[in-house]
């Protein structure tokens, strides 16, 4: 007889399961860290997570849990979706829809504290006009980096900020457009993907080849500085107990004037680089400062972003007795007028003790130079007053101007002699020569160059003309795009100057595509029933599987045209 075994009692208790959500929990990267995730990569990736696009995402499901991003007629979508796409990335910012993105996404995800991947949480303290950029920016070596370590791949919150040039893990500046197509994406796009373009498709990122140097693609030490304030206050946002106060930074404000700079407005604008204009608009209230403002104000200072923001300084404090010294220097800075700043003397050297055949020997320097300073920028240089000058060598003002004059009816005449000659704006940004001086001077050679601009202006005009009349005869067609990249100019502006000649362009480049897309379509159909009948003669089943395992490349992305095409030929193949 089989001996009984005794099991254990039946547990008919419910289990605990946790909330179901209607999105997938997928957590932020780089929470606490300077490299946290924005909160538009972060629907670029939870769409990619659901294996749907991330317009499909936004406009067919957190749109409707979100009531002010409803409209009432349905007709209205696709304007709705591009106004939405337009300003996107708003949605990393600290406007009043962030708060409702934010809580309709920890409810359709159940994550929790995804307002530090936005800067929602400093709200109020700093105005939000300025503080984002409306295209993608991102490091192509750190993309490389995370792939090549399998990382996640996403866009954090740091390269979202307008005032953020350079990547602070690698020191280089940020790229903003293609390198394969030169599109400058918007930082939330129908189709984004993390480290793609989004409109040609590629791969964004790139491997570090060299060092950096001191060249263009290195940033600047005034960058990557403004840069590491930045990243420090984005890592410890976190880590506040309590909602950031605007009395703290308004206090910081007023005790910087009050103490710094003895109650001056103007020193201690000089001293910061801002206008003391826009204090009195700041402490009475009528408009929260620009984070760039601040970011640079606490840059001039050699103050911590994330301090002056948070915490009340007093005297004694390292950072605010350094701010003090800082603001000491520029004190001591000789301004001779309002665009230029005086370079300082060197160490040990007092101006006042500049002697006058000192003042004159380096008046006669400046007398040979090409072209020669001016009064302002020779007082600068020495570091005494431009009335100094004035006063004690009269006549050498007149010599000067003199000099300047001749120096520039020279290069006037010289510029007559190009061909083409230069526009008078040319001449004036990249010559140095202002267009002002030349007309109340030289009259005739002023109008002279203006003539000549106005022939180079219908020179190119007609160059432009003839090249449209030969693109409407080339084959195959280019597009407008592909005919604007090659005049240098824009499409808007071509369509407006010589609208027929653009118009034709557009139709034969239309009609191009579409007999292109018909000629791929007919190889396409071609080749399934080839591929058919060849699957048929083995006596195997042409399924779509094996069908689309023997296309291989094609210039067509036509499966849903191989169903019809199987049938078509299994129709027509005769039967034993």
């Amino acid at each position: 007889m089989p001996s009984l075994k005794t099991y254990s009692r039946l547990d008919l208790r419910s289990p605990n399961l946790s909330p179901r959500t209607g999105l997938y929990p997928l957590l932020p990267i780089g929470v606490g860290t300077a490299m946290i995730e924005s909160l538009t990569s972060y629907l670029t990736r939870l769409a990619q997570a659901h294996d749907i696009s991330t317009r499909t995402l936004i406009a067919g499901y957190l749109r409707f849990r979100i009531p002010t991003a409803q409209v009432a007629d349905a007709s209205q979508d696709n304007n709705w979706n591009r106004h939405f796409l337009d300003y996107a990335h708003t949605l990393n910012g600290m406007t009043d829809r962030v708060e409702d993105w934010i809580f309709a996404l920890e409810e359709c995800t159940g994550v929790a504290n995804l307002r530090f991947s936005t800067m929602a949480i400093w709200k109020g303290i700093f105005s939000h006009r300025g503080l984002l950029r409306s295209k993608r920016a991102w490091c192509a070596f750190c993309y490389h980096e995370w792939q090549a370590s399998g990382q996640t791949i996403y866009e954090p919150l740091l390269w979202a900020l307008a005032d953020v040039s350079t990547c602070p893990r690698h020191q280089r500046t940020l790229t903003g457009s293609c390198p394969h197509c030169r599109y400058r994406p918007h930082v939330l796009m129908p189709r984004s993907r993390p480290g793609c373009c989004p409109h040609c498709h590629h791969w964004l990122g790139s491997k570090i080849t060299q060092a950096p140097t001191s060249g263009s693609d290195t940033g600047s030490h005034d960058s990557r500085v403004k840069t590491d304030g930045i990243a420090q206050l984005l890592a410890s946002a976190p880590l506040i107990q309590q909602p950031p106060s605007k009395h703290i930074m308004w206090t910081n404000l007023q005790s910087c004037v009050r103490d710094l700079a003895g109650g001056n407005a103007s020193v201690f604008g000089r001293g910061t680089g801002l206008n003391p204009c826009t204090f009195v608009f700041w402490f009475a209230g009528c408009k929260l400062p620009a984070f760039t403002s601040l970011n640079k104000l606490c840059y001039r200072l050699g103050m911590p972003l994330f301090r002056f923001l948070t915490e009340r300084l007093v005297a004694g404090d390292p950072d605010w007795e350094n701010a003090r010294t800082t603001l000491r220097l520029h004190e001591t800075q000789v301004q001779p007028n309002n665009r230029r700043r005086a370079v300082l003397p060197s160490q040990g050297f007092c101006p006042a003790e500049i002697s006058d055949q000192e003042i004159k020997r380096v008046l006669q320097c400046a007398l040979r130079e090409n072209p020669p300073p001016t009064i302002p920028h020779i007082a600068g240089r020495l570091g005494i007053p431009r009335h100094r000058i004035y006063t004690h060598f009269p006549g050498f003002y007149k010599a000067l101007r003199a000099a300047r004059q001749s120096q520039l009816e020279a290069a006037a005449k010289a510029a007559l002699l190009e061909s083409p000659p230069p526009t008078l704006r040319e001449l004036e940004k990249q010559r140095g020569l202002p267009r002002v001086t030349l007309r109340a001077c030289f009259p005739s050679l002023y109008h002279e160059l203006a003539a000549r601009s106005a022939q180079r202006r219908f020179r190119k005009r007609e160059e432009t003309k003839r090249i449209l009349q030969v693109a409407c005869a080339e084959d195959p067609p280019p597009s407008g795009r592909v005919l604007a990249a090659r005049l240098g100019s824009n499409r808007g502006h071509l369509k407006k100057i010589f609208p027929e000649s653009w118009q034709l362009v557009l139709q034969r480049h239309a009609e191009y595509r579409k007999q292109e897309v018909l000629r791929k379509r007919v190889v396409f159909t071609e080749r399934v029933q080839r591929i058919v009948a060849n699957l048929l003669l083995a006596g195997k089943y042409p399924s779509r599987r094996r069908v689309l395992a023997l296309m291989g490349g094609s210039e067509l992305r036509g499966e849903s045209l191989i169903l019809p095409e199987v049938k078509r030929v299994i129709l027509a193949f005769p039967s034993e």
